[in-house]
């Protein structure tokens, strides 16, 4: 039975599961209504503390009108490089937002004052 245990792969889809829907701005209640299953069951998933079948991870690809191998990314090149992928970061919403906020501004000058602005607020720079 310990075979049937979430592995590294599992929380990485999880996580994969959760950057597209936040993506596409889906509560996990949306997402579960959709799929015919709960909040908890989304979240479940989300967290790799579930694994996702075959079957079911088609429907959430399709749900979330990704590529089925879109939910494996990170995934290839094992659990070192996996933790330290980019997706790790966005699994956060409010990263998200700042990275689909940043995309939508088309000023270079503006792009890089906000990352100099972030690097020194991260660095503990008084900015202001």
């Amino acid at each position: 039975m310990a075979g049937r245990r979430p592995n590294q792969v599992d929380k990485l889809v999880g996580r994969n599961i959760r950057i597209y829907r936040l993506a596409k701005n889906l509560s996990q209640t949306e997402l579960g209504d959709s799929l015919s299953l709960t909040f908890q069951q989304i979240q479940k998933y989300e967290k790799g503390v579930n694994r996702v079948g075959s079957g079911r991870l088609l429907q959430i690809a399709g749900v979330l009108g990704v590529h089925i191998t879109t939910l494996f990314e990170g995934t290839e090149g094992g659990e070192k490089s996996a933790a330290n992928s980019a997706l790790n970061l966005i699994a956060d919403a409010r990263a998200l937002r700042l990275a689909q906020a940043f995309s939508a501004i088309r000023a270079p000058e503006i792009r890089h004052s906000l990352v100099e602005f972030v690097e020194q607020v991260a660095r503990g720079e008084k900015t202001l």
